[in-house]
């Protein structure tokens, strides 16, 4: 009898602590009217209930399972899967940052205009 062997989790506290925020943020963008306004801030509008877990799994094409781990941070999430998800959710893929602490929400003109040393 051969033993199944399992992929060992390697996430560090601070890749669970991102994991959670992120999750966070997909649950509060899914139950709530989200809505970008043009000066770059958000703003809600209620707890009115925007999508089911399964509505937005059939959307990014995952289990609805697998939507319940994204938002309880047991699943690490891709850059891809963020991009689908803002663009289902009609909300700037900064959204899923932006509560992050040490996050900085700078413009590429800030980020270059700061004086770099090659």
């Amino acid at each position: 009898m051969s033993k199944r062997k399992y992929k060992s989790n390697n996430m560090t506290a601070a890749d669970k602590k991102l994991n959670k925020a992120i999750g966070e943020k997909i649950k509060e963008a899914r139950l709530s009217r989200i809505v970008f306004i043009n000066n770059g801030s958000l703003e809600t509008f209620g707890k009115k209930k925007y999508c089911t877990q399964t509505e937005l799994a059939k959307a990014l094409k995952v289990s609805f399972q697998q939507i319940q781990k994204y938002e309880k941070g047991t699943n690490g999430i891709s850059s891809l899967r963020i991009m689908q998800l803002a663009s289902f959710l009609k909300v700037p893929v900064v959204y899923f940052f932006e509560d992050f602490p040490g996050f900085s929400n700078r413009t590429a003109e800030e980020t270059f205009s700061e004086d770099i040393n090659y």
